[in-house]
Formats: C-alpha cells, structure tokens, sequence
C-alpha cells in the first residue's frame, strides 16, 4: 500500500499546507504517477516530493508526497 499526500508550498516562506491523503495499491500508485507526471510534476530529492510550479502570478505550488507501508 501507498500514502498518498497533498501539499500547497508557500512560495514566500516555503511552509506545507496538508491538503489531503489517499491509500492506493501498487497498481493505482502506478497510474497517479504517469499521470501527476503528465501534469509537469517534478521530482525535488531535497524536499522528497514531486512539485507542480505554479506560474509566478500564484502565491503557492502543489506537492505530492509518495510513502509506502505494510499493512
């Protein structure tokens, strides 16, 4: 299983807001992410998420966090 996390990003001050979760099995978990990377999300190794920019009008970006668990 997988832990889904969404973020928003301050831009300003680089603060996470939580947005929500969702629980995925290892197939689903597949397709989000060649989706969210369609999108134009970024792998960023410092902060350990994939990171949407906003365009430089929006005040925060979006943020996935990808962790895995067993149940």
């Amino acid at each position: 299983m997988y832990l889904m996390e969404h973020y928003a990003i301050n831009r300003k001050n680089g603060v996470r807001t939580y947005i929500g979760s969702a629980c995925v099995d290892y197939r689903e978990k597949n397709i989000v992410m060649k989706s969210v990377k369609k999108q134009g999300y970024q792998y960023n190794r410092s902060k350990k998420a994939y990171i949407l920019e906003a365009d430089s009008v929006e005040s925060c970006a979006k943020a996935i966090i990808v962790k895995s668990y067993a149940i």
